[in-house]
């Protein structure tokens, strides 16, 4: 009994042993940080993520006169502040310890400062609407687009972008065009959709090609009731009795409907086309048809 007594005590000890050696070997846990994320006059979508990739926070600034964040407290790592949700989007990689930040990639967008990422380079861009006062964002700054920070009086809004990444400008709910400012202060555009050109007497304006087009519905073009989307807030519907003129952006699809006739009709579209042509010019809706006939000297 004895023996069985001191057996079992000698495992113990053992196990114990091991016990407290695996805890040496792992160390303490890593500290819990706080940092601050200073993004400037950058109005738009970010968000921090950690080494796996799984997103920490993420925000936007478009309420804010100065984009500055503190973040949760995090264990000391490697983390990435991403700035857009483009494929291959630039990312600023960093270190986090009780000792400050470091950057390791991406030096060309932040650098850091004690316990604060600063973000850097960013460059203007104009963007000039022609007359167009339909709906207009930059992809995922949906925060932006619910409060009107994306102006529709017509004009230009300038908004400060990072150099070399890649955004999508939204014009209406079906035209995009993909674009980069570089650190030229030059745009590129990259799917040519006709929507939008670069200036050429400034190369960092954006200009929205638009064309007024004339809505005529048949068979009782006075009386009939119909609606485009895109062209009015909150929800993007403007609605019209009779003819109308609207200012529209090339290289675009708008969509019809009536009332109490939902826009799930596929047919129910006019499509502009790339200089002033119409690719779409009628939409047969449940009591009616509406013709779109393009203006050709409204053409911008």
């Amino acid at each position: 009994m004895r023996d069985i007594s001191f057996s079992a005590l000698a495992v113990l000890v053992v196990t114990l042993v091991l016990s407290w050696a695996g805890m040496a070997a792992a160390g303490p846990p890593p500290k819990q940080v706080r940092m601050t994320v200073d993004l400037g006059s950058y109005r738009g979508y970010w968000r921090i993520e950690n080494a796996s990739g799984t997103e920490i926070t993420h925000d936007e600034c478009f309420t804010q006169s100065v984009c500055r964040e503190v973040i949760q407290a995090v264990p000391e790592g490697d983390y990435a502040l991403v700035l857009s949700n483009q494929p291959q989007s630039a990312q600023v990689r960093y270190k986090v310890s009780a000792a400050g930040l470091i950057v390791t990639s991406g030096g060309n967008f932040a650098t850091a400062d004690g316990m604060t990422l600063r973000t850097k380079g960013l460059r203007r861009v104009v963007f000039q609407s022609s007359g167009y006062r339909g709906a207009w964002s930059l992809d995922l700054w949906k925060g932006a687009e619910a409060t009107g920070f994306f102006k529709r009086d017509g004009g230009e809004q300038t908004i400060e972008l990072f150099a070399d990444i890649t955004y999508t400008l939204n014009i209406g709910p079906f035209a995009a065009e993909r674009f980069q400012i570089g650190r030229d202060d030059k745009i590129i555009l990259i799917d040519d959709s006709g929507a939008v050109r670069v200036s050429a007497e400034t190369k960092n304006r954006l200009v929205l090609q638009t064309i007024d087009v004339t809505f005529y519905p048949t068979p009782s073009p006075d009386s009939a009731q119909w609606s485009i989307d895109g062209l009015a807030p909150p929800d993007g519907r403007a609605a019209f009795t009779g003819p109308r003129i609207l200012r529209l952006s090339q290289g675009a699809k708008y969509q019809l409907s009536e009332p109490g006739n939902g826009s799930d009709n596929v047919a129910a579209v006019v499509v502009t086309g790339k200089a002033c042509n119409m690719v779409v010019t009628r939409a047969k809706l449940a009591r009616s048809t509406i013709h779109a006939l393009p203006i050709a000297a409204s053409c911008q």
